[in-house]
């Protein structure tokens, strides 16, 4: 099948501003990434399973409430071409209140949580934790206009500033013996270095009011969004939940590192893309051509990147895994590699549900995150039932093949759906990921070959090294040969967003 070039979507000043947002926020972030996850090595050296399990347990808590902190004015803010300068200020008073409130309840029901999941220091970490509410309230305002002003350098520097003094902090404070605090203290001091940039960086400060009235149909509009997201927590967050009661936090511990890492690069992707691509097809509202063409684009070079990046991950984490953080962490590996077999289809999902919450479109999200919670949730219950009758160690990797098993079905009927809305064909949205995929695989099946070859006649680093290369050579002579107008078609995009 002949394959057709890409065409970069027309119209000047937006694809150039969001050509220059996606520089400056992917540098910084990859930078940022790269020094958190050296510091990210060795503060789980210095930490234990149940240290992250009784973090996670926590984040149960303040994650579902962060999400309903702002009550969906955050992505109204953006989308809205035209809002007052009292609107803002009357948002920044009412998200913080709500905040207040929020934060208010977890300490009320921390003693109720410890209870349920069988932990008495989830007791008070709930208590401190409480407080990344109101500092991330202070976030959401000044985010929500920096990205409708297009201003990504400013929230490029927040973000990567933000991150690595948290990562030092908390590497900092787990060689001092803190424990699990340490990465509590250090996310509060991370929100709040972001806070702090982002409200530097905006010249013109919304002023705090109290006209809650002027939010109403803002509320109204992002009413939608409020219940996606909900949804969203339960659905991509059961697995915590049902790993925390059933198994307790030293099963949780590992499960939620592995998750934790390799999400990690997927909330960067989906955060760099979201940033640039839900203002930008925001102000491409009213041309749908524009709007496929754009969408094509960036599905064509996002698979041309994840479907190796995540998949040789996975492989590689097998030699990895026990050379960085030791063998206490063998557990990480089964989970890490479930998860970034399904990671690049994520990516691809997240960057479609960006760009169609930018046109507007909330109810399809909503219906797609319902789909998903359908699929997902009934199959978890299933696995991790069968799993504690069965006994032994098997509950957390069986959590995590059930990702395996389920998402690409839920992907395909997200897919379906974000193409009809877009008036399209869903082929014509999974065609780009069909040759990064195959040529991925193949290069993942080298490697592995290379691992069972090379393991009893190399040292750790050694044999790390020549599987990196083998998978990345292998992966670049096929879709040079096998996907050429594909892999032209990031270089451009990629020397595109290098250029000055």
């Amino acid at each position: 099948m002949a394959q057709v070039p890409l065409r970069s979507p027309q119209g000047g000043d937006h694809m150039d501003s969001a050509m220059h947002g996606l520089r400056w926020i992917g540098t910084a972030r990859v930078f940022a990434q790269l020094v958190t996850w050296g510091l990210t090595a060795f503060t789980v050296r210095l930490l234990e399973p149940r240290d992250y399990g009784i973090v996670a347990t926590s984040g149960l808590f303040t994650v579902l409430a962060g999400l309903l902190l702002d009550g969906g004015l955050s992505v109204v803010l953006i989308t809205r071409r035209e809002t007052s300068a009292r609107v803002e200020g009357a948002a920044v008073t009412a998200v913080l209140l709500f905040s207040i409130f929020l934060a208010a309840l977890i300490v009320a029901i921390a003693p109720a949580g410890g209870a349920f999941f069988h932990s008495t220091a989830v007791v008070n970490v709930l208590r401190i934790s409480a407080l990344q509410l109101p500092l991330t309230a202070l976030t959401v305002v000044p985010s929500a206009l920096l990205a409708k002003q297009m201003k990504f350098r400013e929230m490029a520097v927040a973000q990567s500033l933000a991150s690595v003094i948290q990562g030092i902090a908390t590497l900092s404070m787990a060689y001092a013996g803190a424990a699990y605090w340490s990465l509590i203290w250090g996310t509060l001091l991370g929100i709040s270095v972001r806070g702090a940039v982002m409200w530097a960086s905006l010249q013109s400060k919304p002023v705090p009011n109290f006209d809650i009235r002027a939010l109403r149909p803002f509320w109204l509009s992002g009413s939608q969004m409020v219940g996606q997201r909900v949804v969203w927590f339960v659905t991509a967050d059961f697995d915590t939940f049902l790993l925390g009661r059933l198994g307790g936090p030293i099963v949780l511990g590992a499960y939620s590192l592995a998750k934790t890492l390799s999400h990690s690069m997927l909330d960067q992707l989906s955060g760099i893309v979201s940033q640039v691509s839900m203002p930008a097809f925001a102000a491409k509202a009213d041309n749908i051509d524009a709007q496929i063409s754009g969408l094509m684009l960036v599905i064509s070079a996002a698979s041309t990147l994840v479907f190796p990046l995540f998949w040789l991950m996975g492989v590689i984490s097998q030699v990895a895994f026990p050379l960085v953080f030791g063998t206490r962490w063998a557990s990480l590996v089964v989970p890490f590699m479930a998860f970034t077999c399904i990671l690049p289809l994520r990516s691809v999902y997240a960057l479609l549900d960006s760009a169609i919450v930018g046109t507007g479109r909330v109810s399809t999200t909503f219906r797609n995150m319902l789909t998903w919670s359908a699929i997902m949730i009934p199959l978890m219950l299933f696995v991790g039932y069968l799993s504690v009758r069965i006994g032994g160690n098997v509950l957390a990797n069986a959590i995590a093949l059930t990702w395996v098993g389920g998402f690409p079905v839920v992907f395909w009927f997200a897919t379906r759906r974000i193409a009809s809305a877009f008036k399209t064909e869903v082929q014509l949205l999974l065609r780009p990921i069909l040759r990064p995929a195959l040529c991925a695989a193949a290069s993942c099946l080298l490697v592995e070959c290379a691992h069972l070859g090379l393991s009893r006649y190399l040292y750790p680093v050694a044999q790390l090294t020549i599987e990196i290369l083998i998978g990345g050579a292998c992966y670049w002579v096929l879709m040079r040969q096998y996907g050429r107008a594909q892999y032209d078609e990031a270089l451009g995009l990629t020397r595109r967003l290098l250029r000055r």
